[in-house]
């Protein structure tokens, strides 16, 4: 998860990353704030292309894994 995230920190218009697990049963969420939602989209096609990245994407369980945009509402 470290290289992950210096490839997140890299990206145009990140702002912050937070990651939580649930200990109970084992559930993470890794939580990217980036400057707008254009900003994410790039960094999203980039990191399926980028090498650096194939090992992190091999360990996780993709029947599990969830990503959803927010915009901030208040």
């Amino acid at each position: 998860m470290e290289t992950l995230g210096d490839f997140i920190r890299a990206q145009p218009g990140h702002v912050s990353r937070s990651m939580y697990r649930d200990e109970a049963n084992g559930w993470w969420i890794d939580h990217v704030a980036w400057e707008d939602a254009e900003a994410a989209e790039r960094a999203m096609r980039r990191s399926q292309d980028a090498p650096e990245l194939a090992g992190v994407f091999a360990l996780i369980d993709l029947d599990f894994l969830r990503i959803s945009h927010y915009q901030r509402v208040s």
